[in-house]
Formats: structure tokens, sequence, C-alpha cells
């Protein structure tokens, strides 16, 4: 927050939703630190454009091309702080953002329709076991994919998706932890 930004309830899900993104990717990632992934959202463009075009209508070509856009802004920023960052970390850290800012705020806006669900081991596995799934979802590790393999994962899990159903339905397969 700057010094002359009011404190809003549009910053208060902004903090949360930073706050929840930070700690969804930061298992097993060295230096990742709260304050460090906050600045690479913030750094990314992705904050701007929920503040100004959360209402607009958007169609998935162009929310991929700007997702891509945010991941490698994210990516490139930590990087120059020294800290690595793959393309699923980045991917994970827009999805839950949004999760928290839009999906959550107006879920049936085109863009909580059309925004990627934050992927995780827990909702790849599930979703595998049925019969929309495929096998191989079972082992990925959402934390090493690069650019290409996110990209054929989104449109596979996007095929898994029964018609007309927003993108967030399919967080149906993610439960808090294995043990459910």
């Amino acid at each position: 927050m700057t010094p002359n930004t009011p404190y809003n309830l549009t910053e208060h899900r902004h903090r949360f939703s930073v706050w929840a993104a930070a700690r969804a990717a930061q298992r097993n990632w060295k230096g990742a630190k709260v304050e460090r992934l906050r600045g690479a959202i913030e750094a990314s463009g992705l904050v701007s454009y929920c503040n100004e075009n959360t209402k607009a209508d958007i169609d998935q070509f162009t929310f991929d091309a700007l997702h891509t856009k945010w991941c490698c802004q994210i990516i490139r920023h930590l990087q120059e702080n020294s800290i690595e960052c793959t393309f699923g970390r980045a991917a994970n850290l827009v999805a839950v953002y949004l999760k928290s800012m839009v999906v959550c705020h107006d879920p049936d806006s085109s863009l909580a329709r059309i925004c990627h669900p934050p992927i995780d081991g827990i909702m790849l596995r599930n979703l595998a076991n049925e019969p929309r799934g495929k096998h191989k979802w079972k082992v990925l590790r959402w934390t090493n994919l690069g650019q290409s393999q996110y990209t054929e994962l989104i449109a596979d899990l996007r095929k898994a998706l029964g018609r007309g159903e927003p993108f967030w339905m399919l967080e149906e397969f993610w439960t808090v932890s294995d043990d459910e």
C-alpha cells in the first residue's frame, strides 16, 4: 500500500488475496517470503488489472495472453531478486489471487468464469480418478510445470469441464488436504 492509498474494502481484499496466494505457493520454496511474493504480484500488472477491469467482458484467448504476461512478469521480478520461480508457481500465485479477489467476490463475472483455478496435487489426483480425468494428472507436480506444460494442462482441464460450467467449478475436486 502506498502512503496515499486509503484503507478500504478493495485494499483489504488485496492484502488477504496476496497473503492467500503467497501461502498457497510457498510450499518448499526457498526464499519465497510473503513480502517478496507480494512485490512480484504487484509488479506483474495483475493488481492494476483487477482494480480496473473486473467488470469488463473478457474472452478465454485474451485472458490466457494476460495470464502468460502476468506469470512471466512474476518470474522476471522474482529472478531479479534472486528467487527461482517456475511457471507453475507463478500461475498458482495468479490463480489464488484471482480466486480471492474476483471469483469469490463476483463468481458470475466473465473474468471469474474463465480464469484458471489454482492447480495443486490434491485437485489433480482427485480429478484423475474421475471418468473425465487423465491418469497422467496423478503424477504431475504443479511446482515444476514449465509454460508449455502448464498451457497443455489448462487445455486438458478445460475439456474436463461440463458444457457451460465456469472454470472455477473444477475446484469441486480440490479438498483442503489429502486426508479428507
